[in-house]
């Protein structure tokens, strides 16, 4: 199931644990391997990653899902990917 269709039925906790897990590997992936630098801007995994969270709140996600997603991302500012590279950039303190 993709997470359109999972917030589509409103199980939106489900939704950004898939994203968070999703963006969690993303930002490992980019410190360990730095495998994107090797891409052209638009094969950047970030687009897709920005593209799912923009998807997510166009909902009017509850109380949990959103205090989830918010951890979620304080993590991600924290990381080295973000610290020393920032990415992902749709992000903001």
């Amino acid at each position: 199931m993709q997470i359109k269709e999972i917030l589509a039925v409103g199980m939106y906790k489900q939704a950004v644990t898939l994203y968070l897990q999703l963006l969690q590997s993303m930002v490992n992936h980019f410190v360990d391997d730095e495998h994107f630098c090797y891409f052209d801007d638009m094969y950047s995994p970030e687009y897709s990653m920005q593209w799912i969270y923009e998807d997510i709140m166009k909902y009017d996600i509850d109380q949990e899902s959103r205090r989830l997603l918010e951890d979620g991302h304080k993590e991600i500012l924290q990381s080295e990917c973000y610290q020393e590279y920032g990415y992902p950039s749709y992000i903001e303190r």
